[in-house]
């Protein structure tokens, strides 16, 4: 699907600082526009993977996005931003996702978002 080049600039103005994990602007040219949505804790069979276990569940969501970069001939590299959304207060918990980005992505991906939501579509996605 990336039949023309693609340069993705990340850029961090010094009067802003350098946040932790993330690029505060991204400059992309060429290519083309790819949206995923709905990456989940599901198996390729339907099965939810880490019942109760949130850092489980965050890298099978994680290995779901790979799954769905690659089959339109994209990494994380081709990434601009994402979004994560859960469903408690446990900075805990919000500690366990954050830290199984990197073993799937690199770490300076732009616009990283975390959202908080009343109630996900099945009782046990965390």
């Amino acid at each position: 699907m990336a039949d023309s080049p693609v340069s993705i600039q990340r850029v961090n103005p010094p009067e802003l600082g350098v946040p932790p994990g993330y690029s505060q602007i991204v400059v992309a040219c060429g290519g083309h526009i790819i949206s995923i949505a709905g990456q989940t804790a599901l198996d390729q069979n339907g099965e939810i993977v880490g019942k109760d276990n949130v850092a489980m569940q965050a890298s099978q969501v994680f290995r779901n996005l790979a799954v769905a970069l690659r089959s339109v001939g994209c990494t994380a590299a081709n990434l601009s931003s994402w979004l994560a959304t859960r469903c408690d207060n446990d900075l805990g918990l919000a500690a366990d996702i954050a830290g199984r980005r990197p073993q799937h992505f690199h770490s300076n991906i732009a616009h990283a978002f975390a959202q908080h939501g009343n109630k996900l579509l099945r009782p046990n996605w965390l």
